[in-house]
C-alpha cells in the first residue's frame, strides 16, 4: 500500500519495514538530516481519501519541521466531522480544531524552525501535547468533532512549508512511557502492528440479536436472550456466565500473542447485593471492572493477549438474587492504524505514499508535479550499479560485480558477476543444520511462479533436490544415489554384459540383459517375468496393451455372449422407472368446459360442457419428459354423458399444434404407452366444438418406465438367468453417468437378498457348450458401477471358480476381468456375476467372454446382425392385439409398442401377423402390408379379400426396420372397424 504522487514514473515505490534506516530517530533530532517529504506551502499536501476510524481514544505523532513561522495545519480531518491540529487566530500556539471552537496547548513548538517530535493524544475529551517525549501542554476539547465520521483528511495542509518526516494515527491514548518510546526508537513495538476499529466480535453477537451465542453459564445459573441482551440470573456460582475470546467462540478469528486489544461492554445488575464485577482473563493474569451499578454502564478493558485462544470475559462475586445485563460487546485491536512511509516515498516515480499499517493510503496533490519533494533522493544501496573488491571493472547501472577481475559476462547473465584473476572462486550459502539452502528462479510472486526451477540442498537429510516446473526433479543423497522424477534420456549408456538395472539399492526387481547370451530379462521381486530371446518374447503373466495389440494370422477375440447389449427383454414387464408422477396438475388453459371444469392434483373430478360449447381443452404439462424414453399414462375415465374425449398430447396448448393422437379412452382404466418426442410437452383431454359431454378423471398417473424383471424367479434379459430375489431393468442411456460410453444401453440391477447372482448362459450343461470351452483359454470382462463396497463381483466357473474380481465401490465405472483355463473335463461352464450386499445397486455394461487370455477395457464388440429370439413369444403389440382397424398406415414406435421388449434401433424384427374381417366375404379388400417403409412394405403381408368372415389368416417372417428400428403398416379394409388385427414378434435382429 502507499501514498501516491503525480508526476512520476507510474511506478510505486516502497519500504517493507518499519525500521526505515532514514527516517528520524532520536539522535537527528534537531538535525536536518535524513529522509522525508518537503511540502512547498503553495500547494502541496498529501490528501487521505478514505481516513482511518480511530474511537473516543486516538492520538497523532508526528517528526516535522517548518521553514517560515506562518500559520499552518499539521492535519485535518473533515467532510461529515471536523477535527484540526495545527495553528490559527493569529498566534503561533498550538492548537484542536473541535468542530466548535479552537483550544489551545498554549505552545508553538515547531516555531524555532528545527525538527521535532510531536505526540496529542485524546482520551474523550481530554488532550496532551508532548514535545521531544516532554509533555508541555494539557487542553479539554468538546466531543462533537465526529472524527470518524469524516470521510477525507490531509496533512499537512496546503500553507504548510517545511518537512515531514514521520505521521502516525493510532487508535489508543498513548501513555507517557509509550510516547517516549516512539521518541527514542523508529519502530513500531510488535504489540502496537496494527491497530483497526473494525471488532473482532461477530457482529450479530455484539448486540445478542438471537439465542446467547458462545456464552455458557456456570453450575445452576441461568442465561437468557432478553430483548436483544444477555440476562445472566444467579443459581449457584459467583462466575456467573463465560465465553472465550476467540474464533471459535465469538470472534472472526484468534488473538495474536502480544498484540494489545480494547475490550468495550456495557453491563448492569439488578436484585441482591452490589458487588459483581466483570472479569477479563488475559491468558495469564485477570483484571476487573469496578463494580456493576443498576443501570448500563460502558466499560472498557485494554490488556496484551498472553494467549490465542485461552483469554476469557466473565462474571465475579455474583451472589444471590443478582440478575446481570450484558450488551453491545465489542473487542478491537489497538496500536498504530496509519504509518506512512514519508522516508521512502518518492514523488519523481509515483504518486504513492505506503501506509505500513495497510489503512488508510494517500494521494500527493496536486496532481500536477510539484508541491511535494523527497528530501533525499532514493536509489538501491545509495548506488545505480555497485563493485565490490575491484576497481577495474566498470559496471553499468544495475549490475553488481564482485572480485578482483574484469570478464565479459554473457549476456543476459551480467547482473552479477563474481570474477577471480587467479585461484577459485565461489559462493556460500550457510543455514542452520536442519535447514535448506536454496537458489530460486522465479517467473512471478504466485504458487511456484517463485520456484520455478531451484536448487537447493537439505542440511537436516543431506539430500541435493534439482527443480524444475516448480517441482523437484532429481534428488541426491549422502550416499550418491540418485532418483529421478520423470523420464530419463540419454543418448547412449553402456552396461557390462550381464549387469543389471535395478530399482531400488539391493532390491530383487531389475533388468538383466546379455549380449553374448543373447538374451533381455524382466524380475519382479525375484520373479522372472519373461524377456526377449532370439526366438522373440515370452512373457510370463497377463499382457495388457491400452492401444490394442496388431497381431499377424492372429485371432479375433469373438464376443460369445448374446445379448450383450441389454437390448432384448422379452420377459420383462414395463416398470416405473423413477416412482415420480409427471403430472402434478390441471387446467383448461382458457379453452372452458363451459358448464363446469375441476380438479384435485393429478385428477380431474369433473369437464363438462354442452352442444353449443367452442371446443374444450383440459391441459396438464408433462414434468420434464426426455425425448426417446418411454412413458406410460394411467387413468380411469367415467363418462357420465355425451361423448367420451380424445387424450392427445402436444407441443403446446391447442387443438394442432404438433398434436399426437394417442386414444379414445374407454370407460374405465385405460393405459397408453409412447415414446416421448418433441411434440410431448402437454397431455390433454379435447373435446371437439359443438360436442357435448360429462366426464371425470380419477387415478391418473404419468410416469417414465423401462423394462425390467423383478418377479421372484430366474427369467431375465434374454439369453441370461438370474436369481430369484435380484431385480433388473435396462437403464436408457444417460451419457455416461448410468450407462458407460460404447453401448446405448446398460444393466441396472438392486439384489433383494445378499449373495444375488446373475448367470450366462441357461444352457450351461449342455455338451454343445461346455465342449466349446473346454481345455481352453477363456476371459470375461466387463465395466461395472457401485458405491457400495464388496458388492460385484465376476467369476468364471467350470466346477471350479476363476479368479474373483470385485468392484471398489468407488461409484465410479471400472473394468472387472478374469480368466481361467476350463477343465478338460469340464462338464459345465458358465459366467456368473454376484451382487453380495442386499438393497445395493449396480450398473453393468459391455460385457465380453473371449477365447483369449486377456480382453482389456475399451475392446467391447458384439456380433453384427445378432438375432435374439424371444424366450416369451406370446405378447402381441399394443395397437395390435385383436384391434379392429379401418384403412390407415403408420410408424408406430416398436419400443412403445413392445413395451420396451424391443430395442431401440433394432435392424429388422421377426413377426407372426394375423388378420380377420367381419365382412371378408363381400368382396371388399382386407389385408395388411408391413415393412420398412411406405416404399418397401411388402416384406410381410396377408390378404383376406373373400375369405369367410371373421377367418384368421397367418402369416410370418422378417420385417426390416428403419433407421430408428419401428416399422411401416399399411391396412386395406373396406369396411368400417370390420378387420381385426393382431401382430407379435418373435425376435430381433440388432444392428
Amino acid at each position: 500500500m502507499g501514498a501516491k504522487f503525480s508526476g512520476g514514473g507510474g511506478a510505486t515505490v516502497f519500504h517493507d519495514r518499519t525500521d526505515a534506516p532514514g527516517e528520524i530517530i532520536r539522535e537527528l533530532v534537531n538535525s536536518t538530516d535524513g529522509q522525508g517529504l518537503h511540502f512547498d506551502g503553495a500547494a502541496g499536501y498529501v490528501d487521505i481519501a478514505s481516513p482511518p476510524d480511530l474511537g473516543t481514544k486516538f492520538s497523532f505523532e508526528f517528526i516535522a519541521q517548518k521553514d517560515n513561522t506562518a500559520e499552518n495545519y499539521l492535519v485535518d480531518f473533515y467532510t461529515g466531522g471536523r477535527f484540526i491540529i495545527g495553528q490559527s487566530s493569529g498566534d503561533a500556539n498550538l492548537k484542536i480544531y473541535d468542530n466548535t471552537s479552537w483550544k489551545t496547548f498554549g505552545v508553538a513548538p515547531l516555531d524555532d524552525l528545527k525538527v521535532h517530535h510531536l505526540v496529542v493524544t485524546i482520551d474523550g475529551t481530554a488532550a496532551i501535547l508532548y514535545d521531544n517525549g516532554n509533555q508541555v501542554g494539557t487542553v479539554t476539547i468538546g466531543s462533537s468533532h465526529a472524527i470518524d465520521s469524516c470521510t477525507d483528511a490531509m496533512f499537512p495542509n496546503t500553507v504548510f512549508a517545511g518537512t515531514f518526516y514521520r505521521a502516525r494515527f493510532w487508535n489508543k491514548t498513548l501513555s507517557q512511557a509509550e510516547v517516549t518510546a516512539t521518541y527514542e526508537n523508529t519502530t513500531v513495538p510488535f504489540a502496537d502492528q496494527y491497530g483497526s476499529q473494525t471488532s473482532l466480535v461477530d457482529a450479530a453477537a455484539s448486540v445478542f440479536t438471537s439465542g446467547t451465542y458462545s456464552w455458557v453459564k456456570y453450575g445452576t445459573n441461568t442465561i437468557a436472550n432478553v430483548s436483544n441482551a444477555l440476562v445472566i440470573t444467579y443459581g449457584d456460582n459467583q462466575y456467573g456466565a463465560y465465553t472465550y475470546l476467540k474464533n471459535a467462540s465469538d470472534l472472526t478469528t484468534d488473538l495474536t500473542v502480544g498484540k494489545k486489544y480494547r475490550l468495550t461492554i456495557d453491563a448492569k445488575y439488578a436484585g441482591g447485593a452490589a458487588g459483581t464485577v466483570i472479569e477479563l482473563y488475559d491468558g495469564a493474569t485477570s483484571v476487573y471492572s469496578d463494580a456493576l451499578t443498576t443501570s448500563l454502564v460502558n466499560y472498557t478493558f485494554e490488556f496484551t493477549a498472553q494467549s490465542a485462544t485461552g483469554a476469557v470475559i466473565q462474571l465475579k462475586t455474583m451472589a444471590a438474587s443478582n440478575v446481570v445485563t450484558i450488551d453491545n460487546w465489542y473487542l478491537r485491536e489497538i496500536g498504530c492504524v496509519a504509518d506512512y512511509d514519508l522516508a521512502f516515498a518518492n514523488p519523481t516515480q509515483s504518486d504513492q505514499v505506503q501506509d505500513r499499517a495497510g489503512a488508510a493510503d494517500g494521494t500527493k496533490k496536486p496532481d500536477s508535479a510539484g508541491g511535494v519533494t523527497q528530501v533525499t533522493p532514493i536509489v538501491q544501496v545509495n548506488a545505480t550499479a555497485a563493485r565490490i573488491g575491484t576497481t577495474a571493472a566498470t559496471p553499468a547501472d544495475g549490475q553488481v560485480f564482485i572480485g578482483d577481475a574484469t570478464t565479459t559476462p554473457l549476456a543476459g547473465a551480467d547482473d552479477l558477476v563474481l570474477a577471480r584473476g587467479s585461484g577459485d572462486a565461489g559462493v556460500t550459502i550457510r543455514t542452520a543444520t536442519s535447514s535448506t539452502g536454496q537458489i530460486c528462479f522465479a517467473d512471478g510472486n504466485t504458487g511456484n511462479e517463485a520456484y520455478r526451477g531451484y536448487i537447493g540442498y537439505a542440511h537436516g537429510t543431506d539430500v541435493l533436490n534439482l527443480g524444475s516446473g516448480g517441482a523437484t526433479r532429481l534428488t541426491i543423497d549422502s550416499a550418491g544415489t540418485a532418483t529421478f522424477t520423470g523420464a530419463v534420456t540419454s543418448p547412449f549408456f553402456t552396461l557390462a554384459d550381464a549387469d543389471v538395472v535395478r530399482w531400488g539399492a539391493g532390491t530383487a526387481t531389475y533388468i538383466q540383459g546379455s549380449h553374448s547370451a543373447g538374451y533381455i530379462n524382466f524380475i519382479v521381486n525375484s520373479s522372472n517375468k519373461g524377456g526377449f530371446s532370439s526366438t522373440g518374447l515370452a512373457v510370463t503373466g497377463q499382457v495388457t496393451a491400452s492401444n490394442g495389440i496388431v497381431e499377424t494370422n492372429g485371432v479375433l477375440k469373438e464376443n460369445l455372449l448374446t445379448n450383450s447389449g441389454f437390448d432384448v427383454w422379452s420377459n420383462s414387464t414395463l416398470e416405473d422407472a423413477t416412482g415420480t408422477n409427471l403430472v402434478s396438475s390441471w387446467d383448461d388453459a382458457s379453452h372452458a368446459y363451459e358448464i363446469a371444469f375441476t380438479t384435485s392434483g393429478a385428477n380431474i373430478t369433473r369437464a363438462a360442457q354442452d352442444a353449443s360449447s367452442g371446443y374444450g381443452i383440459a391441459v396438464a404439462t408433462i414434468a420434464s419428459p426426455v425425448v426417446g424414453k418411454l412413458y406410460k399414462i394411467s387413468f380411469s375415465i367415467t363418462l357420465t354423458s355425451g361423448a367420451m374425449p380424445q387424450l392427445v398430447s402436444a407441443a403446446s396448448v391447442g387443438n394442432s399444434n404438433g398434436t399426437v393422437y394417442f386414444v379414445t379412452p374407454t370407460a374405465g382404466a385405460n393405459e397408453v404407452v409412447f415414446e416421448a418426442t418433441a411434440n410431448d410437452v402437454v397431455i390433454q383431454f379435447w373435446t371437439g366444438t359443438g360436442v357435448a359431454t360429462d366426464f371425470a378423471v380419477s387415478s391418473f398417473t404419468l410416469t417414465e418406465v423401462t423394462p425390467g424383471c423383478v418377479a421372484a424367479d430366474g427369467l431375465a434379459c434374454d439369453g441370461w438367468g438370474k436369481d430369484a430375489t435380484l431385480d433388473m431393468w435396462r437403464q436408457h442411456d444417460d451419457g455416461g453417468t448410468n450407462t458407460k460410453d460404447g453401448s446405448f444401453y446398460s444393466l441396472k440391477t438392486t439384489a433383494g437378498a445378499a449373495s444375488d447372482y446373475m448367470t450366462w448362459p441357461k444352457y450351461s450343461s449342455k455338451a454343445e457348450w461346455f465342449q466349446r470351452v473346454t481345455g481352453r483359454n477363456v476371459t470375461f470382462g466387463v465395466w461395472v458401477k457401485t458405491s457400495t463396497a464388496s458388492h460385484a463381483r465376476i467369476r468364471l466357473y467350470d466346477g471350479s471358480s476363476s479368479p474373483l474380481v470385485t468392484h471398489t465401490g468407488g461409484g465410479a465405472w471400472e473394468w472387472l476381468e478374469t480368466t481361467m483355463t476350463v477343465s478338460a473335463t469340464a462338464t459345465t461352464f458358465y459366467i456368473q456375476i454376484d451382487m453380495l450386499v442386499s438393497g445395493a445397486t449396480a450398473y453393468f455394461s459391455q460385457p465380453m467372454l473371449c477365447f483369449s487370455s486377456a480382453i482389456g477395457s475399451g475392446n467391447y464388440s458384439r456380433p453384427s446382425g445378432e438375432i435374439v429370439d424371444f424366450e416369451n413369444s406370446s405378447n402381441y403389440l399394443n395397437s395390435f392385439a385383436t384391434t379392429a382397424h379401418t384403412s390407415g398406415s403408420g410408424t408406430p414406435s416398436l419400443e412403445a409398442e413392445s413395451n420396451g421388449k424391443i430395442p431401440k434401433g433394432a435392424k429388422a424384427v421377426y413377426l407372426s401377423a394375423g388378420i380377420r374381417d367381419a365382412d371378408s366375404t363381400g368382396g371388399g379388400a382386407c389385408r395388411i402390408f408391413l415393412g420398412k417403409d411406405s416404399t418397401s412394405k411388402y416384406d410381410l403381408q396377408i390378404s383376406n379379400d373373400e375369405v369367410p368372415d371373421d377367418q384368421w389368416r397367418y402369416n410370418s417372417g422378417r420385417v426390416g426396420c428403419d433407421s430408428n428400428g419401428d416399422i411401416y403398416y399399411d391396412i386395406d379394409a373396406t369396411g368400417s372397424d370390420t378387420l381385426d388385427a393382431r401382430i407379435w414378434p418373435l425376435a430381433v435382429q440388432l444392428r
